[in-house]
């Protein structure tokens, strides 16, 4: 899992479904697990297992799987079909030559697991404290069996369980940000790849304070502020929400195109680049479309995103096998008709706040506020809750613009004139 940061595709439910359809007669998935830093980990890929294995139509999950580790990896072996006896026994063997601890298999005692070759206490994430006993414990083994059928376990209420699936493929975000000042008390245990959801989140409070400095600039001038403050709220919905779903949709393209191209750095080029170009292409025809403009990019975008939550990911999917050249082409393809929808709304907002007069810089500054404070936003909301809710809010964002642009029938300009 950690050679490359497009491998965590391979460890979803989606995928591992996949393995087990291909299987030949007699054949086996076998997943690799490190416990090095957190025995959790394990738990949360035996709860994708069990998610996978009901979605290849296995109504006992639990009867599919065995469980057997080292001192800091762990393995679980997927069949297609209920595990023998003649099978359980032969693994049993195996891992005992080996000094290997079979933390799970189908009928197995869980108030007697047996010899423990490799001591593995389970820790208290709430008090940060290791379990103690007298004899060997196996931490992994006190709760494979309830993952696998489906019961709560001690984990859940410190961590997030949840299946690593494509449209939540963080498989280092088992943190409950939620428990913030908890964790933090906790922070020298934490693995480093956990750490970066709390500089997000830092980040996101940063950029969150710099925005509300921008949206404050009116109250610099109180003879401005008093003279509009009833037409301020209405442009400054509008840019914001610009600022933040452009970078939404954008942040959506990268990671679907990182899955399909399999590299995430050749992505994040092609999406950044092709976005800019074909937004860029919007706004250049954006004044010859002054009366529709933003109506007709919003009901481009929003159908495009309910296009996208239905039917982009089987699409990449059912063309994988495609060379990657073709299928770099298609990722612009795809992205062309929303990005052109995307660059129209922000000219012609501009065009509209300069008809005031004076509220130019602020309109263009809150717009650039908000795309900094969307990239850390996006994330959390990836991790928190999976990238088809990045792509719902971004229905919603833009719908907020169609709604706080000026009709074309009642006024002109956000800003009565100053004279």
């Amino acid at each position: 899992l950690e050679a490359a940061e497009a491998n965590g595709a391979a460890f979803t439910s989606q995928a591992i479904a996949g393995y087990v359809g291909a299987l030949a007669p007699g054949g086996l998935v076998s997943l690799p697990v490190s416990i090095r830093e957190f025995p959790v980990y394990a738990v949360r890929v035996l709860a994708t297992v069990r998610d996978a294995l009901r979605r290849a139509g296995v109504s006992d999950p639990a009867a599919h799987v065995i469980v057997y580790r080292s001192a800091w990896n762990v393995r679980i072996l997927i069949s297609p079909a209920p595990w023998t006896a003649d099978g359980i026994a032969a693994i049993r063997h195996f891992a005992d030559k080996r000094s290997f601890d079979v933390s799970y298999y189908p009928g197995q005692d869980p108030a007697a697991h047996g010899e423990i070759y490799n001591d593995l206490p389970p820790v208290d994430f709430t008090t940060g404290e290791v379990s103690t006993s007298q004899t060997a414990q196996d931490a992994v083994a006190d709760e494979a069996g309830a993952v696998l059928r489906g019961e709560p376990t001690p984990s859940q209420d410190a961590f997030n369980l949840s299946p690593i699936t494509l449209d939540r493929p963080a498989y280092y975000s088992i943190l409950r940000l939620n428990q913030l000042p908890l964790i933090l008390k906790r922070l020298e245990i934490l693995p480093q790849p956990e750490v970066g959801q709390l500089v997000n989140l830092a980040v996101l409070a940063q950029a969150l304070v710099l925005a509300a400095f921008v949206l404050a600039v009116p109250l610099c001038v109180p003879r401005l502020f008093v003279a509009r403050r009833a037409t301020l709220v209405r442009p400054m919905l509008y840019f914001a929400s610009l600022g933040l779903g452009f970078l939404f949709i954008e942040i959506f393209l990268i990671e679907k195109a990182s899955l399909y191209l399999n590299d995430r750095t050749s992505a994040f080029a092609l999406v950044l680049t092709g976005m800019l170009i074909f937004s860029g292409l919007g706004a250049l025809v954006a004044d010859r479309m002054a009366r529709i403009g933003v109506a007709l990019s919003a009901g481009v975008i929003i159908t495009w995103c309910v296009l996208a939550l239905v039917g982009l990911e089987p699409a990449l999917l059912a063309t994988l096998n495609l060379p990657w050249a073709v299928r770099a082409g298609l990722v612009l393809l795809v992205m062309a008709p929303v990005s052109v929808a995307l660059g129209l709304p922000f000219p012609l907002g501009l065009a509209r706040v300069a008809q005031g007069g004076g509220m130019l810089p602020w309109a263009w500054a809150v717009n650039g506020a908000f795309s900094v404070v969307a990239t850390p936003l996006a994330n959390l909301v990836a991790v928190q809750s999976g990238f088809d809710r990045v792509l719902i809010t971004a229905i919603l964002l833009y719908a907020v613009p169609f709604l706080a642009y000026p009709s074309v029938r009642k006024i002109t300009s956000w800003q009565p004139s100053p004279t």
